[in-house]
């Protein structure tokens, strides 16, 4: 449950309508939880806007040897930063392949190519 919220800071997002900046306040949520009759406090990595809502049940993952260490249990919490991840990283991984594909096409197409002269085989370069 959550029990409280702790500011995280500003978040601005460049100009208005008005030509200011648009800046708002995040806040990342307090969590409490009962494992066994002992009840643990967490504060979440997240910070969000609008903030999260004191009394609201989320869903909280820990390790039933550890119960101190726990995580946020939801799908923002356990795969946004992976999915951002491999959004931006397999383009690039493509990109890169690409390009090496391309280079090394071109040094046994170019310059490298074994050339029939006279009767003689030869490289050129």
């Amino acid at each position: 449950t959550i029990i409280d919220l702790r500011n995280c800071g500003s978040s601005c997002s460049g100009s208005n309508s008005n030509g200011r900046n648009s800046c708002s306040e995040t806040y990342g949520a307090i969590v409490e939880y009962t494992v066994d009759d002992t009840d643990y406090v967490i504060e979440l990595s997240s910070c969000t806007n609008p903030a999260p809502t004191i009394g609201n049940d989320i869903k909280v993952l820990y390790d039933p040897d550890d119960p101190e260490e726990g995580v946020n249990g939801s799908w923002v919490g356990l795969y946004l930063a992976p999915t951002i991840l491999l959004a931006i990283g397999i383009p690039i991984f493509c990109t890169i392949t690409v390009v090496c594909c391309i280079a090394s096409r071109s040094k046994f197409l170019g310059k490298d190519k074994p050339m029939e002269v006279n009767g003689a085989v030869t490289t050129i370069g």
